[in-house]
């Protein structure tokens, strides 16, 4: 993974407890759990946030139950 991936989904909805999963699917090098918009990624990272969404972005933001999707 080159470029950093945001997770964003609301508290309580798994993004922690599913953080190693989430790293292995999207192929990152490490996670920053509870990520707050405005600290800087590095590509590769995995950032996990109940954050919205916000433009524009470095970074690919996908939501936790698509994120989901891609964990074997």
């Amino acid at each position: 993974m080159s470029q950093a991936v945001i997770i964003h989904g609301p508290q309580g909805c798994g993004k922690s407890r599913n953080g190693d999963a989430l790293k292995v699917a999207f192929n990152a090098q490490r996670v920053v759990d509870g990520w707050v918009p405005g600290e800087p990624l590095q590509p590769g990272d995995l950032a996990l946030t109940n954050a919205e969404p916000t433009l524009p972005s470095d970074a690919v933001w996908v939501s936790f139950d698509k994120a989901m999707l891609n964990v074997a």
